[in-house]
């Protein structure tokens, strides 16, 4: 019986926290193709970004906001709905009446888009041993974002950041113009983005000071707790679960960043290399190259020359789809190491004191035996 109440009220709680998440995806893919279908739409020198770069993060926003509400649960999947949409999106532009331009650079964008935003959740999912308190404690920073976006401050935060940026830049395009109109949108945006960041830090806080003072089920989000276990769907509480994650120490986390930052420079380099190196087999390939004849036989000069007229814009989108998959890359190796040293307990998260030889009970529960926190052991 308790499962059939626990099954009912997550369920409950699910569509209270992706209600707010499935309005803001309708209305953003309403607008978005919208936007992409309006008649002979042409941006203007106050738009701090090319269309390249608006169509990525455009497409890459639909595939994020998809997944906040909760309706699929495969990042895979997530990929796939949009980048089908993203084709359909683009053929539609096709109609005659609409007197827009199907261009598979513009495909290209989006999709790299649809992947940077898969990667992100890819490097964003929960790591570690989900018994082990870490994952637990991760789980109340999460639950604390699910109850923070389920309240309006941050949404009228958002709403307000966006109306003001665009009333900002619309006066600013009374007085300058060219570069000088598109270097203010920039820093209106950026100004933007760092308030709305900082304001919704305040909410996100306050949240988490109620949560932690208030101690509710971190699965139905019931408050009626007895004897550390949930009186309505029959969870039971970890006390510890609700002191945030610590800190290693900083020369653990130097430890544990240096194999990620190592590959990211390597990947980073190569990258540059790669840049460099092109012009040169550019005109290899122009010139036959490896062969002469042969080459031109598979269509050497072809592919140079085509490789040759690529956009700007869109190499500049392929280079920031690149630099973010190795981002993301990097942060899901460290969050991995972090997770491992967090569930092993080797070291005290707030002393730094080797806990190996420090005795546990049958759960792999125990106390510091320097500072006296609590931790827990990952059975092996």
């Amino acid at each position: 019986m308790i499962s059939v109440v626990q099954s009912a009220l997550v369920h409950d709680r699910t569509q209270r926290i992706a209600r707010p998440w499935r309005w803001a995806f309708v209305i953003y893919l309403l607008t978005l193709t919208i936007a992409t279908h309006w008649p002979n739409l042409r941006l203007g020198p106050e738009v701090p970004a090319s269309d390249k770069m608006i169509h990525l993060l455009g497409f890459g926003t639909l595939a994020l906001l998809l997944w906040q509400t909760r309706r699929i649960g495969s990042r895979w999947l997530i990929w796939i709905i949009t980048v089908a949409w993203a084709l359909l999106d683009e053929l539609t532009q096709g109609i005659p009446a609409l007197n827009r331009t199907v261009t598979w650079e513009d495909m290209l964008a989006n999709t790299l888009g649809v992947t940077v935003a898969v990667a992100l959740l890819w490097a964003s999912k929960p790591l570690g041993d989900p018994d082990a308190l870490n994952q637990r404690r991760l789980r109340l920073m999460e639950f604390g974002f699910e109850e923070m976006f389920s309240r309006r401050e941050p949404w009228v935060i958002g709403i307000g950041g966006l109306i003001a940026s665009a009333l900002l830049i619309f006066i600013a395009s009374r007085f300058l113009e060219g570069a000088s109109l598109g270097t203010a949108g920039l820093i209106i945006v950026a100004v933007a983005a760092i308030a709305m960041y900082f304001l919704c830090r305040r909410v996100w806080l306050r949240e988490m000071a109620r949560i932690r003072a208030v101690r509710p089920c971190l699965t139905c989000g019931s408050t009626d707790i007895s004897e550390n276990v949930c009186t309505t769907c029959g969870t039971r509480r970890v006390t510890e679960v609700f002191d945030l994650p610590q800190r290693p120490p900083w020369r653990r986390m130097l430890r544990l960043g240096l194999g990620p930052v190592l590959l990211a420079v390597a990947a980073t380099l190569l990258i540059f290399a790669a840049i460099l190196i092109t012009p040169i087999v550019y005109d290899w390939l122009l010139s036959g190259g490896a062969g002469g004849v042969g080459s031109r036989s598979f269509g050497a000069p072809r592919l140079a020359r085509w490789i040759g007229t690529l956009p700007p814009e869109l190499t500049s989108a392929i280079d920031v789809s690149l630099y973010l998959l190795i981002v993301a890359t990097v942060v899901r190796m460290y969050r991995t190491r972090l997770a491992r040293w967090h569930d092993r307990a080797a070291v005290c998260e707030a002393c730094g004191h080797d806990l190996r030889g420090t005795p546990t009970d049958e759960t792999g529960s125990g106390h510091c035996g320097e500072c006296g926190r609590s931790f827990l052991r990952k059975k092996d």
